[in-house]
């Protein structure tokens, strides 16, 4: 007959298998995935182990040891077995020391400090997180001073211009001031962000449910009505105006009265409402009007695609630059700056525009060269003022431009069709076609020198006047000792001072 079964005492849970089968095991070490970059792996991982046992509650050195070279993997016990002085089975920060010691050497402080100069904000990182990972990277880096690194790189690395240029507008902004002012400017940009998907999304909105709008409210209205579209004021129908597709009364004078079109060249309407086709756009611009300036755009696929989509980040440095434009009616009351030049020695008269920094060649001028230039292709895209499709560019010619006083080697874009040749700036100026001043002053000194020389010689005096010294009885006199001339002017200063020339 089997004695009855007895019941367990209850004891305090231990550390043991039990209390290791609930925490997620590290992954193996392996020193052959990248050997430069061992030793900082090492004390990562190292650190993750101490993180193991304080989750486990592991307190004995005897199992920590077992632990750290079971879970290390076949490398590290290999590399393990062959370290010298590496204590008994017991002892646990021996263990340790020996593989710090091996890991030590093999930091390579150059590449570190490489890698953390190379480090770069991306586009899905904010600036805390860019921080940190400077901060895990700076932490390799020995010999260094880890803030004025970590500062140095944010400034170099940050992807923001606008917030490096506000970095750099103080000197010496410690790193605590920089971060504040990060996390600031990446709330700013986030909210000019909503903003401006919250207007387009309204934009859409009011263009396709129209509402009625009040009399004070016409001239703000920025979206294209139906056309007949009647809205009542006050009793009286108002129809949007066919000339500036604007809403407002009949009496009212239209905004577009006198204005002249963008579109077709016309007078009385806007070119949002313009009616003419493209054929006949394409046909009379192009024969009325000449170049008179133009707009330089980088061939870079990524612009356009920016000019499609909303930037929220802003942009600092602007890749089209538009020159100034002369327009039409002006022409009419001023006539436009000439000049004859010679280019490869064929006479031709071009416009000067100090505002243009390109000079464009029409191609029948072209034709006219002995010999023909060999041209040239080019990506850079011509734009007339305010037109939205590019000149037709043939290429790009150097050719010999001489005016009256001087020659130069200039180039020229060379465009399709008859429109005339236009100078730029640079090539004027070069030329002495136009001059700019600068700096204009007027010295009255100069004027006086030149008048009277004979005041302004030798040391002067002053006779037929009475000087008053005004002095103050009440300060105590001091004597101050004359000012010592430095030795190695005291020799000529000796045999040029003449002591004759001073009168009491």
């Amino acid at each position: 007959m089997s004695a009855p079964p007895q019941e367990n005492p209850q004891v305090p849970v231990q550390a043991g298998p039990s209390a290791h089968s609930s925490v997620t095991a590290l992954p193996p070490f392996s020193q052959l995935i990248d050997p430069a970059t061992a030793s900082p792996r090492w004390l990562l991982w190292l650190n993750r182990l101490e993180n193991y046992f304080c989750a486990t509650r592991e307190t004995d050195v005897g199992v920590r040891r077992s632990l750290m070279l079971l879970m290390g993997g076949d490398e590290l016990q290999e590399l393990f077995d062959a370290l010298p002085n590496t204590g008994d089975k017991s002892d646990f920060n021996v263990a340790v020391e020996a593989l710090n010691k091996h890991f030590d050497p093999q930091l390579n402080s150059d590449f570190e400090r490489f890698k953390l100069r190379q480090a770069q904000q991306t586009d899905v990182e904010s600036m805390d997180m860019f921080y940190a990972r400077l901060r895990k990277l700076a932490s390799s880096c020995l010999g260094l001073n880890q803030q004025e690194e970590i500062r140095a790189q944010i400034i170099q690395g940050c992807r923001s211009n606008a917030l490096r240029k506000l970095i750099l507008r103080q000197q010496g902004m410690p790193l605590d001031d920089i971060l504040v002012l990060a996390r600031s400017h990446e709330l700013a940009v986030r909210a000019d962000a909503m903003a401006a998907v919250r207007g387009q999304s309204l934009a859409a909105a009011s263009t396709a449910h129209p509402v009625q709008v009040k009399e004070e409210q016409v001239e703000a209205i920025q979206t294209r009505q139906p056309s007949g579209r009647k809205v009542n004021f006050g009793g009286q129908n108002a129809r949007t105006c066919r000339s500036c597709g604007y809403v407002h009364k009949p009496p009212m004078a239209c905004p577009a009265k006198g204005k002249q079109c963008d579109k077709c060249g016309k007078d009385h309407h806007f070119a949002r409402v313009c009616r003419s086709g493209k054929g006949w756009q394409g046909n009379r611009r192009e024969r009325d009007t000449k170049v008179r300036s133009v707009t330089t755009e980088a061939d870079n696929s990524s612009e356009t695609m920016a000019q499609k989509t909303p930037v929220f980040e802003e942009d600092e440095d602007e890749d089209i630059f538009v020159i100034s434009f002369t327009g039409e009616r002006q022409q009419k009351k001023r006539p436009p700056p000439m000049s004859k030049v010679h280019i490869n020695g064929k006479s031709a008269t071009v416009l000067i525009d100090t505002g243009a920094s390109v000079n464009v060649m029409d191609e029948r001028l072209f034709r006219q060269l002995t010999p023909v230039p060999v041209l040239s292709p080019t990506t850079t895209k011509i734009y007339n003022y305010g037109g939205r499709e590019p000149l037709r560019l043939r290429g790009t010619v150097e050719v010999s431009v001489s005016s009256e006083q001087v020659a130069a080697l200039a180039r020229f874009y060379v465009v399709a069709g008859d429109r005339g040749t236009l100078l730029g700036c640079h090539t004027a100026e070069e030329l002495e076609l136009v001059f700019f001043a600068r700096q204009i002053y007027y010295s009255h000194a100069e004027r006086l020198v030149n008048e009277f020389p004979q005041l302004f010689e030798g040391l002067g005096r002053l006779t037929g006047k009475s000087v008053k010294l005004h002095i103050d009885h009440s300060v105590t006199p001091v004597v101050l000792r004359h000012r010592r001339v430095p030795f190695h002017l005291r020799p000529p200063w000796k045999g040029n001072y003449n002591y004759s020339k001073i009168k009491e």
